[in-house]
């Protein structure tokens, strides 16, 4: 049997319904980097709600068709489903929800055979959002160029983890021979510096050297050569060190110093209070007690808002891991990565149904994603920010499923 789809120009109604309401998240999450009071509401909780209500309609409507692996998902969900049974934390039973709104996203997309037609408009979309994000991080950077305010950057700090993105998109068709995509992925790799964010500049550094694209070794370690000159000049420019020390200035040895400090709770030095974690570190202490008493089975859903809220004045403690480990416990944590490693392995087996140029953009940004979402753990909410980074990834995964199948299945 044959697949010949390329002349296809139509989308089913459920296919206009979906893209729509992803859409629609998207574009209300942009309006993050805007002052809420300016506004009138805050868009945070439109950027994931309505894309999570279209999904499930769509699944409804279709449940025959899911293709998504959703049963590597089931320990994770019902782990952290079973916690917010119990829990009496405010705001519990929302943040377990937009724990796994992604899922459910990757689930409807799944339930599409999309044809030619249908993967233009998302490439299209994709270089839509490149646009968008790029302008939003010159804007952002304007709000913020004052000296006083040129730390801060804007109010765009999301828009680091939607660049990173976006840019796994990019490489990804860049390894398949879209060499005008990598193009994109540098011009991508600007915004984390535009907005300021320090995990940002990392981690979509990372994603040309890590991508799961067919790339050589050689080209990946000319890119991490490139990368760590680039960082180091990046480093000693104004604008970074604003950021990176409260003092305004410090040199390689107070970052590494800083950086070991954060990590190991050590305060030995003056670089462990100079060095800037923005409460990061605040936070961390704070709990420290309830990981020590709780360490295996954690403290319960949504434990760390109440705690963040009121050592840094945060509803979150910008370290997802630590999220997960305090609220589940380090059994929590090791099925978390578990269900990551599974994911990862599922669609590397998938992958092989469908032409490399076809699909490896969507393996990339569905799967590979992961990679750089792992990075943004470290020190920010990334797994809760999913109208700026996991409703695009899930949806392309979900895609990858449905190619995968069309494709597999047509070679039976």
């Amino acid at each position: 049997m044959s697949i010949d789809i390329q002349n296809i120009r139509v989308l089913s109604t459920e296919e206009k319904f979906s893209l729509t309401g992803l859409i629609v998240g998207i574009g209300i999450g942009l309006l993050y980097i805007l002052p809420p009071e300016l506004l009138g509401f805050n868009p945070t909780a439109f950027a994931w709600i309505m894309p999570l209500i279209v999904s499930l309609i769509v699944i409804v409507n279709n449940a025959s068709k899911i293709t998504f692996p959703f049963k590597i998902w089931i320990p994770w969900i019902v782990w952290t489903g079973l916690y917010m049974l119990v829990s009496h934390e405010k705001n519990a039973f929302q943040r377990t929800v937009m724990l796994h709104t992604g899922v459910v996203i990757g689930i409807a997309f799944s339930t599409f055979r999309p044809n030619f037609y249908f993967l233009d408009i998302f490439a299209k979309g994709m270089r839509a959002y490149f646009f968008a994000i790029l302008l939003l991080g010159f804007f952002s950077m304007s709000l913020g160029l004052s000296a006083a305010a040129d730390a801060n950057a804007g109010n765009f700090a999301a828009g680091a983890t939607t660049a990173t993105l976006i840019s796994v998109w990019f490489v990804g068709r860049y390894s398949v021979g879209y060499s005008t995509s990598l193009f994109n992925y540098i011009l991508l790799g600007l915004v984390p510096y535009l907005c300021n964010t320090r995990m940002g500049m990392f981690a979509v550094a990372m994603v040309f050297p890590l991508t799961f694209g067919p790339i050589g070794l050689k080209k990946r370690l000319v890119s991490l050569l490139i990368i760590i000159c680039l960082g180091l000049l990046a480093f000693k420019t104004e604008h970074v060190q604003s950021k990176m020390f409260y003092s305004g200035h410090g040199d390689y040895s107070d970052l590494f110093q800083g950086i070991a400090n954060l990590v190991s709770g050590s305060e030995s030095d003056n670089s462990a209070t100079d060095f800037a974690t923005n409460g990061r570190k605040s936070i961390a202490i704070a709990l420290e007690d309830g990981l020590k008493a709780n360490y295996w089975m954690g403290n319960g859903a949504n434990t760390t808002e109440a705690i963040s809220f009121e050592v840094a004045g945060v509803t979150h403690p910008h370290n997802d891991w630590l999220r997960i480990q305090y609220e589940y416990g380090m059994l929590g944590v090791i099925i978390f990565i578990c269900t990551l490693l599974y994911q990862i392995r599922s669609a590397y087996k998938m992958k092989q149904y469908a032409p490399l140029k076809i699909i490896i953009p969507f393996y990339c940004l569905g799967a590979g994603a992961f990679i750089p979402m792992m990075f943004f753990m470290l020190s920010d909410n990334i797994l809760l920010y999913v109208g700026w980074y996991g409703n695009v990834q899930f949806a392309a995964l979900g895609l990858f499923y449905g190619m995968t199948t069309l494709y597999k299945n047509a070679h039976k």
